[in-house]
């Protein structure tokens, strides 16, 4: 192994009902801290307005990878950025955001 752990970040838009509305592959990173700045940080207003969750993935290389561990957070309004959270309830049999 190289010491690159590849790192996708994905903003999902998720409705009070638990429907997925839309989701967005906002970036790659070879590094976790790289991706969890760009979510803590809104870089680049990856929120956007619209998406209420953000999770980052990490994927082993190959054909038809699984995500190897997610790291969720949820936009709060009234401090206007992404903060940690446990995965949403109604995604927890969802998987492969970053890459499908």
């Amino acid at each position: 192994m190289n010491g690159i752990t590849p790192c996708f970040v994905t903003t999902v838009e998720l409705a009070d009902n638990g429907t997925i509305i839309d989701t967005r592959c906002v970036g790659y990173f070879t590094n976790m801290y790289q991706a969890q700045t760009v979510v803590r940080e809104n870089s680049c207003d990856i929120h956007e307005t619209c998406y209420n969750w953000a999770v980052i993935e990490s994927f082993p290389a190959g054909l038809y990878p699984q995500a190897s561990y997610e790291i969720w957070y949820q936009w709060c309004k009234k401090e206007r950025k992404y903060v940690l959270s446990a995965k949403p309830k109604v995604l927890e049999h969802t998987l492969n955001f970053g890459i499908g």
